[in-house]
């Protein structure tokens, strides 16, 4: 069986450093990248075409709720999670 690919898109590096750490630990999971802006995130998904995208609400160049319609238009079928910190 593949392993669940997966992308992230967070602003703030902590977050990212954190989510590579847990994800790298979990059997049948690959990050196939990080991103820390809107742009890059699209890129990310064009070329690598995971899973799933982890999603900021909140990016420097777009939000978060953007950035899932754009994904779903390079890759439909991705699966999306979009969080924020309170």
């Amino acid at each position: 069986m593949r392993p669940l690919k997966i992308a992230a898109a967070d602003d703030e590096r902590g977050v990212l450093l954190l989510l590579k750490s847990i994800l790298s630990k979990m059997d049948g999971i690959q990050l196939v990248g990080v991103s820390e802006n809107a742009a890059t995130a699209i890129e990310l998904v064009k070329s690598q075409k995971p899973d799933l995208a982890l999603l900021d609400i909140e990016l420097p160049d777009m939000k978060g709720i953007e950035l899932a319609e754009k994904l779903r238009l390079i890759k439909p079928d991705l699966y999306i999670d979009i969080h924020y910190r309170s």
